[in-house]
């Protein structure tokens, strides 16, 4: 018997919360790449646009873990999943304040959160934390032509979700090397 079947087998990526329809709660970066609004693309040819849904796809590892504490909150607040209308559009959000870079995702953290939070309609806010913070964003060393970096979310057991690959990897710490740690708390009140 498996005790996951009610989501997939992956209780990590996926919630059925009562038992009807699978739906993930996790995203991936090169999804969102292809869904986000780039700016100008109305003016670019095809393949011009295509190249930059691509290359912030490749680079948005950051954003999309911002996002998906934004959904996994979501999902404690309302018991439902985020749809990916909704992530669309609190993606969107976060670029047009300018809390994610269009061109490359470069993204500023808690603001980026509170941009993307915004769309949702729910009470409440993130603020930036050290001291255990309810949800943690890992920065991993790698060979990211760009930067170098790759951000994952954190997980229990020493567990992450790798936004590029959609998968849930353990950290290895003799062949990973953790640059750096984000924490985000959330809080009903404004």
């Amino acid at each position: 018997m498996n005790w996951y079947a009610y989501c997939a087998g992956d209780p990590v990526n996926f919630v059925d919360l009562w038992g009807l329809e699978t739906v993930a709660t996790k995203f991936n970066q090169r999804d969102i790449g292809s869904w986000v609004h780039i700016s100008g693309q109305e003016k670019m040819t095809p393949e011009q646009s295509a190249n930059a849904h691509e290359r912030f796809g490749r680079t948005a590892c950051a954003a999309t873990t911002v996002l998906n504490a934004i959904s996994e909150q979501y999902t404690l607040m309302t018991g439902e999943a985020m749809a990916k209308e909704q992530a669309v559009a609190a993606m969107n959000n976060a670029i047009a304040k300018g809390t994610v870079d269009s061109e490359d995702a470069t993204t500023n953290f808690y603001t980026a959160a509170n941009a993307m939070w915004a769309t949702t309609g729910l009470p409440g806010k993130f603020t930036y934390t050290t001291d255990n913070p309810q949800h943690t964003v890992l920065c991993l060393k790698s060979n990211n032509k760009d930067s170098g970096k790759h951000f994952v979310n954190a997980l229990e057991n020493n567990d992450y979700y790798d936004v590029f690959s959609a998968n849930v990897k353990n950290l290895d710490v003799t062949k990973e090397t953790v640059l750096g740690i984000r924490g985000y708390d959330f809080s009903k009140n404004n």
